[in-house]
This record gives structure tokens, C-alpha cells and sequence, in this order.
């Protein structure tokens, strides 16, 4: 059951089939899973099954497993709901249910003041936006880019032997090395001197959900910031946290 729900989330799979599925499991999810230790014991067979490697399992499920429990059990959408979130809106429909606001919902702004440009002779801004950079510091060329983790290019990944390259890969399953990195955004910076300012939003941390922690996400938020700091010395830079 769990082995299905997981394979039609990974590959976006959200027909008639695929949502009642769901709806099955979720439903003997809530009516068994009541505490943590229940999630570790029951899904790592079903997690494993879909494709994914022993650590990825523990290490998801370890970190996981605490928040699914309750979610399970006190969270306030039903479980057609829970599957429209999971797989498609469309669920509600093949479920012969109408749709609710957990599914298709609103947010309410403020109206909006009129625009009114300001007129004269004020200078034209030149800015960059970087986002989603991704950086992997444990990215190791020669490695396999090719592997059964969400993430591969490390001395750790173990696959098909396709060799990552030195720079960065171009398949969907690494992140970016710290050399690719930092040679692109100093050569952004060598490019753009012109530039007033420098916007970085998120994410910055590699895609190893099952491997994450603080101290590591930290590195590596550390890591693009001192990047930032030697390429713009002298550029404002914008973020969630201003690090000039």
C-alpha cells in the first residue's frame, strides 16, 4: 500500500487509480499509525520496496516520523484532502467529492495602492537575483551521478557508474559543487561591476532530506554567504538575513 503511494508521488501519477489508492492507504494509516514508533516500523519495508536505499529510509523516517505520527492523528483535513495535497486537486473529483478549501484555497490581500511612476531623471537600478543554488559540499567528482538516493555525486553514492563530472553534472540527481559555485558567482561578479545591488533567496542546502541537520545546513548556508562577501565586498546584499 505504502510502496504504490510513494511510487505515484515520485512520478507525479494522479489518475482515478492512483487517487483511491491513496485514499486506502492514508485511511489505514490514520487507523493504525498512532505514535512514532509505529511509522518506523511499519513504513521502511514500503520505502524500501519503492526504490530507495536502506539509509535513505531510516534517515527520513528518523527524522520524520514525529511529525507524520501527528499529523496523522490530529491534523484537521480528511483524507481525501490529504491525498489531493499529496497527488493532484483532481482527487476530490475521482473520489465524487466537491472541492474544499484545504484543497483549492484563497488567500486574501489588501488592495493594492495605484502606481504612480515618479518622474525626472532617477537612475535605472541594475540588480541580480540569485536562487536555488544547491550547493553540495560533498560533491566528488568521479563519483556516480547515476544512483538509487535522491541525491548522488558523492563518494558515498553507490550506482551505475556514470562518472560526475569535475565542474558540476548535468543530470537531475546532483547538487552543485563548491568550485562551480564559487567560480560562477566571481565570474557574475567580474562580469556585472555595475551592478547597485545583489538579491540571494534560498535554497541553499542540498537535497539529502535524509541526511540533513542543522549543523550541516548551516555549512553550507556559511559557505554561499562568505562566497557572496568575497565576490560583492561592496554590493548591498539582500537575503532574509542582510550579510553585509
Amino acid at each position: 500500500m505504502f510502496t504504490q503511494l510513494f511510487h505515484d508521488i515520485e512520478v507525479n501519477n494522479h489518475n482515478s487509480k492512483s487517487c483511491i489508492d491513496c485514499n486506502t492507504t492514508i485511511t489505514f494509516g490514520r487507523a493504525v499509525i498512532k505514535d512514532p514508533d509505529t511509522i518506523r516500523w511499519v513504513i521502511p519495508a514500503a520505502c524500501k520496496n519503492a526504490g530507495y536505499s536502506q539509509r535513505v529510509c531510516e534517515g527520513t523516517l528518523d527524522r520524520m516520523a514525529d511529525p507524520l505520527a501527528y499529523l496523522f492523528q490530529h491534523s484537521k483535513i480528511t483524507t481525501p484532502e490529504m491525498c489531493s495535497t499529496l497527488l493532484s486537486p483532481d482527487c476530490m473529483t475521482y473520489l465524487g467529492l466537491p472541492f474544499s478549501h484545504a484543497v483549492n484555497w484563497e488567500l486574501t490581500l489588501p488592495k493594492p495602492k495605484p502606481f504612480v511612476p515618479k518622474s525626472g531623471n532617477d537612475k535605472q537600478l541594475k540588480m541580480l537575483h540569485l536562487t536555488d543554488i544547491h550547493l553540495d559540499l560533498y560533491y566528488t567528482p568521479g563519483s556516480n551521478s547515476v544512483c538509487d538516493e535522491p541525491i548522488c555525486c558523492r563518494s558515498t553514492s553507490y550506482g551505475h557508474n556514470h562518472s560526475a563530472g569535475y565542474w558540476s553534472e548535468t543530470t537531475l540527481n546532483c547538487d552543485s559543487p563548491l568550485i562551480f559555485t564559487e567560480d560562477a558567482i566571481g565570474d557574475v561578479a567580474q562580469t556585472h561591476k555595475d551592478l547597485d545591488f545583489v538579491i540571494w533567496t534560498g535554497d541553499n542546502i542540498p537535497h539529502d532530506v535524509w541526511n540533513t541537520t542543522k549543523i550541516v545546513n548551516l555549512k553550507h548556508v556559511e559557505a554561499v554567504t562568505d562566497m557572496f562577501k568575497k565576490s560583492f565586498p561592496d554590493k548591498p546584499i539582500f537575503s532574509r538575513k542582510s550579510v553585509n
